[in-house]
Order: C-alpha cells, then sequence, then structure tokens
C-alpha cells in the first residue's frame, strides 16, 4: 500500500459548518474504507490549509477516485 498525503481547505460552506467537522471527519474515514483506503491519521491545521490527511492506498487511481469523488459533497472535510 502506498502512502499518501491529502491537504484539505475548507470551503466557505464548510466553514459555516465547522461544528459538524468531526462528523464530517468520520464520513470520510467510512467512504474512504469503502474504496480499500484506510485513514491512519487525521489533523486539523492553521495556515494555507485547514486539514491534512495521511492514507494508505493501494495505488494512484483508488486515491484519486476517493479524492475526486468526495470534492462537493457534504462528507467532504471543506
Amino acid at each position: 500500500m502506498a502512502t499518501f498525503i491529502v491537504l484539505a481547505t475548507f470551503t466557505d460552506k464548510g466553514i459555516g459548518k465547522v461544528k459538524d467537522t468531526i462528523g464530517r471527519a468520520e464520513k470520510f474515514k467510512e467512504m474512504a474504507k469503502k474504496s480499500g483506503i484506510a485513514v491512519k491519521d487525521l489533523y486539523w491545521t492553521l495556515g494555507s490549509h485547514d486539514v491534512v490527511a495521511i492514507c494508505e492506498a493501494p495505488d494512484d487511481e483508488s486515491a484519486e477516485m476517493l479524492m475526486l469523488g468526495c470534492c462537493g459533497r457534504p462528507v467532504c472535510l471543506g
């Protein structure tokens, strides 16, 4: 399994629902698991990016599909 570091930034909508961040993170982990990807660590940060996720995926394509599938959906962190 390859290790991927995912950098995420909250959208304006995501910032407005920051209190739901923990729940959205859990949904992201569930979605990743269904794709065969393990979320090893998840960090909330300050600066350019709001979230850093450390994930293990079987290949580049799996990781990319998770990110593409996540973008714009309510389960996304941002």
